[in-house]
């Protein structure tokens, strides 16, 4: 955790520590606001080795998100699971976790 993170860094570093150790967290602690949770989700991101999708799949990947802009439905669906189904297992369960839960999140969204 560099510099950009200011004050908050010690806050990050916890958090850290804590998923590393597979603590169980209150994400209702007031501690942990939304900004500090996702800033963490996104810091997370950043220091893979690896993206999720990995740079010789984002043209597959684009492809896969133009046709569900276009036309939607079946094919998008069977083009996205294939994008999907070629992603290694851990990068897979990653890239699964994080799509249910901002799906999660539209649907709260929705619900307010």
């Amino acid at each position: 955790i560099n510099a950009e993170y200011g004050g908050i860094a010690p806050v990050y570093r916890k958090l850290r520590f804590k998923f590393d150790k597979e603590e169980t967290l209150d994400l209702k602690d007031e501690e942990y606001d939304i900004n500090m949770l996702t800033g963490s989700l996104k810091l997370f991101l950043r220091e893979l080795p690896e993206p999720i999708i990995p740079f010789k799949q984002y043209a597959t990947v684009e492809s896969a998100i133009r046709k569900c802009d276009q036309s939607g439905g079946p094919e998008c669906l069977k083009t996205l699971k294939q994008v999907v189904a070629e992603l290694l297992n851990q990068t897979k369960s990653t890239f699964k976790y994080i799509i249910l839960h901002l799906v999660r999140v539209a649907n709260e969204e929705e619900n307010q």
